[in-house]
């Protein structure tokens, strides 16, 4: 098992270095695929428990807030959205890896109170005003 365990971890750092587009090879390709096997062993299974967390308690927020959709999604975006598996250009560093996600949708409170005046602008910290 401890054999097993180390050879996998030397996989993932043999892999992990940066590659550029010529310098692809099929073994390279080949301990790329084995070495995110490995870390999906290791990586899915947290990532699934917090997404099984977050959606009762994002549920219970609402209920305690009165069913507020934004503290709801405040708790169950960065649980339950994020990367789940581990791929080749994960390791390889072309693709970012989210544990917590931070994918928010930019118009939520037009649909849940339609008489809001909403601006799609991310990065605008004003708050909704009431349409006229």
């Amino acid at each position: 098992m401890q054999r097993a365990f180390i050879t996998l971890l030397l996989m993932v750092f043999l892999a992990c270095g940066p590659a550029r587009a010529e310098d692809r090879n099929p073994g390279r390709e080949f301990g790329l695929a084995g070495a995110s096997v490995g870390a999906n062993l290791l990586y899915t299974p947290p990532k699934l428990l917090t997404a099984l967390i977050g959606l009762p308690v994002g549920a219970l927020t609402g209920v305690f807030t009165g069913l507020d959709l934004r503290s709801m999604y405040a708790v169950w975006v960065p649980t339950v959205t994020g990367t789940y598996f581990v791929t080749p250009a994960h390791l390889e560093g072309t693709r970012p890896i989210e544990f917590f996600g931070s994918h928010y949708p930019t118009t939520l409170g037009c649909e849940a109170n339609p008489n809001m005046a909403c601006t799609h602008d991310a990065g605008s910290t004003k708050a909704l005003q009431p349409a006229p």
